[in-house]
């Protein structure tokens, strides 16, 4: 039993470790994280929890998304003010 309970802790773990990867790609590709890199590894973790075959919910919070926009708009500023 200890065995099956220890595949379960482990599949729990990597559930939440590759949710926790796809929210982060998420709110860098809103926020002022490089895009492109961002859609890499979000397609990435996707590919991978599909062949797991992973039941994912991933939860982004409205205040999460806002402010990986505010945290966007003073990298905007920032690049413009050193032009």
């Amino acid at each position: 039993m200890e065995d099956a309970a220890s595949k379960l802790l482990d599949k729990k773990a990597m559930i939440s470790a590759i949710s926790a990867q796809i929210r982060s790609q998420i709110l860098g590709i809103f926020g002022d994280e490089e895009n492109d890199a961002c859609i890499a590894k979000l397609h990435s973790m996707v590919e991978l929890a599909n062949s797991l075959k992973m039941d994912l919910n991933i939860v982004i919070k409205l205040e999460e998304l806002t402010q990986a926009h505010k945290n966007w708009v003073e990298t905007m500023i920032e690049k413009e003010e050193e032009e």
